[in-house]
């Protein structure tokens, strides 16, 4: 695996974290992400945005300086860098230079901005091995993904055999702590903490983009008797069948769908693009038996345990 750190680089060896007498290093949180392919998607997203600049200068366009000074504030604001001193404080302490972070943000700025035509900038404007290396860490540190990973390996090292520092050897001993704490038990248990949450419902959907066209369809459904589909191909438009865990819908469509009982229909109400009608088929309480349920009750109690384990056991150096 091929190491992102210069040679000199003081970043590399910080300590992040330790857990009993084992020290953890930005090293060590980078060789862990290697091992489960994580720091494949941040060398992605680096190519992305080398590709993206060299578009940029290829073309002659230009980054609006309103543009950049607003991506700016954001990325402050989302991490409470307010003041001046504070962000050249941040930067500092993770070895980024000013300069290093606001070609970050035109890199963010550009990739949002081509998302459509990615594919096809990064064939023609291919990114150097070299190029993604002098880029990378500035990528993982200012997207946040560099402190997610540490969080991801103090997990593991918390879970895992006591000194562990080898990834190979901490998947294993987290697999066994998984293993441990995903009892029938505490998944039932968990299941029955978020039956509202974990219902899902199955229902036929129609999109419509005037509320008045929308009412229309819902009239000749509740008045006239005609099937969804029916009044759907009057008013022009196709029906969709879709599923949700009433978790996942988004909140105003979760506020009608709560109640929701089969045969029931729901709207017009706000949606992507204009209004949704939708049809309720099917209300289906949560169970271990249902293998997407199943998996939702694994990631909390592991998420739980883990976080137990951290806050038992690991000291942090610096983090977030």
């Amino acid at each position: 695996m091929s190491d992102p750190f210069g040679r000199m680089d003081p970043i590399a060896d910080e300590v992040v974290f330790s857990l009993e007498d084992t020290e953890y290093r930005w090293r060590d949180v980078v060789r862990a992400a290697q091992f489960w392919g994580d720091w494949a998607e941040v060398e992605r997203r680096t190519a992305q945005g080398i590709a993206c600049r060299r578009r940029l200068d290829d073309s002659g366009e230009e980054i609006a300086p309103d543009d950049l000074e607003a991506a700016g504030n954001a990325w402050r604001y989302d991490r409470n860098l307010l003041a001046a001193d504070e962000l050249e404080v941040w930067l500092d302490e993770r070895g980024v230079d000013p300069q290093g972070w606001m070609e970050y943000l035109r890199r963010v700025l550009l990739r949002d901005r081509w998302a459509a035509d990615l594919d096809e900038i990064e064939r023609r404007y291919p990114a150097r091995a070299n190029e993604i290396a002098a880029f990378i860490m500035v990528e993982a540190t200012c997207s946040g993904t560099l402190d997610t990973l540490a969080a991801k390996l103090a997990g593991r090292a918390a879970a895992s055999t006591p000194g562990a520092a080898d990834p190979a050897r901490l998947e294993h001993g987290y697999t066994r702590f998984v293993d441990s704490v995903t009892t029938p038990g505490a998944l039932q248990r968990e299941v029955d903490r978020r039956a509202l949450e974990w219902t899902r419902l199955e229902c036929r959907t129609v999109a419509l983009a005037r509320e008045q066209v929308a009412r229309e369809v819902s009239l000749l459904v509740l008045e006239d008797g005609m099937d969804l589909s029916e009044a759907a191909a009057e008013a022009g438009v196709r029906v969709r069948t879709q599923e949700w865990f009433l978790e996942d819908a988004e909140t105003p469509l979760r506020d009608h769908l709560l109640g929701a009982q089969p045969g029931q229909l729901i709207g017009p109400v706000p949606a992507e693009d204009g209004f949704a009608l939708l049809a309720i088929d099917r209300r289906i309480p949560p169970s271990l038996e249902d293998g997407a349920v199943r998996a939702r009750a694994e990631r909390v109690v592991v998420e739980a345990a883990v976080e137990a384990e951290i806050g038992k056991r690991v000291r942090w150096r610096r983090h977030g």
